[in-house]
């Protein structure tokens, strides 16, 4: 019995593999509509962080205006020009930058007042003018976040020499120094508080460490592609149920189930051959997606690749025993066709993809809860972006196999072999 199903799955799988549209949309669409949605979300931090050329991809360009003649001024201009992706241009005074930026030639200028310097040895209150072009908000919004972070390095330092003057002039031995004395005291004392803080910085005494329940790190935030691939590996894998009730059809309809039922093969075999093929070809889609994903996505596969081989193979059996099932109640081809094209996209918006309707609560979570789309998505999105251990996946992944022994048992109490 077993060469026998294996040669009727090769046969059927051989014809799976000529039909390039059925290919199409069961391989390359999922693909590409999770390219297409969820790509631009993946790849746009890594363009930012990734250099072309030597030089970032990205590039936002600026105004700056020093209008100060202090060390602080030139710290804050000397910061900004250590920004890779900020192309400065100078100007000699902010009625020019106003000029320029409001005719849109550049996002935003940065200017640095007057007596700046001044203002931050007192402990006065100052500030960094940023001047932006309301047409450019985004690239304005990322000079905003530049200028603030430098602007606060240099409060950090200003406000700790502030302190050790403070300090210092109370020392009654400061009192008869001379005006360099205090200057070198004060610059020996910032400088080795300021490499404490650095190093502190580099090999900090604290760190954090994230865990799950079985002591697995965890990794950050997962990304849009991991959450896409996973929703729609499990839509595309149902899209298998018109193709497999179909070609059940099809077989009765041009005589080829007659003349399988007359030759030697088991009746066992008959239907366990298709049901092999269907389902290879399903795991064969579901690793061929996710294969993708990593190499080009960088996707993770989550701490459990056994649970994750449990999910694909439960959702490849669900979906072939609908397809089978749906084939014994259909009467045409035509109509199985329809129907199983039909449950594929209602299967999958009722079941929570996109809206994972199975989270909100209510009669939606209820009818969502009562597809095998809801527990596969669920053990297939836990165990990837959430970094699920095993045991918390397995009881969805045992109702998705329990829908698939349902489907069957339906089928074969409806299948008829006459």
């Amino acid at each position: 019995m077993l060469r026998q199903t294996l040669a009727i799955a090769g046969k059927e799988l051989q014809i799976m593999f000529r039909d390039r549209a059925g290919l199409f949309i069961l391989l390359l669409l999922p693909l590409l509509l999770a390219t297409v949605i969820g790509g631009p979300s993946t790849l746009g931090q890594a363009t930012a962080e990734t250099a072309t050329e030597g030089k970032p991809a990205l590039r936002v360009a600026a105004y700056l205006v020093n209008l100060d003649e202090g060390a602080y001024g030139t710290e804050v201009e000397r910061a900004l020009h250590g920004v890779s992706f900020l192309d400065l241009e100078k100007l000699g005074s902010q009625e020019a930058a106003d000029t320029a930026v409001g005719k849109g030639q550049k996002a935003a200028a940065i200017v640095v007042p007057a007596g700046f310097s001044q203002s931050v040895n007192a402990g006065e209150p100052t500030k960094v003018l940023v001047i932006a072009d309301p047409a450019q908000q985004e690239a304005a919004g990322i000079v905003r976040g530049i200028v603030n972070q430098a602007v606060a390095e240099m409060g950090t330092v200003a406000e700790l020499r502030y302190g050790i003057h403070a300090v210092l002039m109370r020392d009654p031995a400061a009192q008869n120094a001379s005006l360099e004395e205090l200057q070198a005291a004060e610059a020996r004392t910032l400088g080795a508080i300021w490499t404490q803080v650095q190093q502190m910085r580099e090999e900090p005494t604290v760190t954090l460490s994230s865990e799950d329940l079985a002591g697995q790190p965890q990794r950050g935030s997962a990304g849009p592609m991991d959450w896409y691939i996973a929703g729609f590996s499990v839509m595309f894998a149902f899209f298998i149920v018109p193709t497999a009730a179909q070609a059940m059809l099809l077989d009765r309809e041009q005589g080829t189930f007659r003349r399988l039922l007359s030759a030697p093969l088991s009746r066992a075999a008959v239907i366990a051959g298709p049901m092999l093929a269907f389902t290879l070809f399903v795991l064969l889609q579901l690793l061929f997606l996710f294969g993708v994903g990593l190499l080009a996505f960088k996707i993770n596969l989550g701490n459990s690749l056994l649970g994750l081989g449990l999910t694909m193979l439960a959702t490849a059996l669900a979906a072939t025993t609908l397809g089978v099932l749906v084939g014994t109640v259909s009467k045409t081809s035509e109509k199985a066709n329809s129907l199983g094209m039909m449950l594929g996209f209602v299967l999958a918006i009722v079941g929570g993809f996109p809206i994972p309707w199975f989270k909100f609560g209510g009669v939606m979570a209820t009818l969502s809860n009562l597809t095998p789309h809801a527990h596969a998505i669920q053990a297939m999105q836990g165990l990837t972006v959430e970094a699920w251990p095993l045991l918390r996946a397995m009881p969805q992944i045992l109702v998705v196999f329990g829908f698939a022994v349902v489907f069957f048992v339906v089928a074969m109490w409806r299948y008829k072999f006459e």
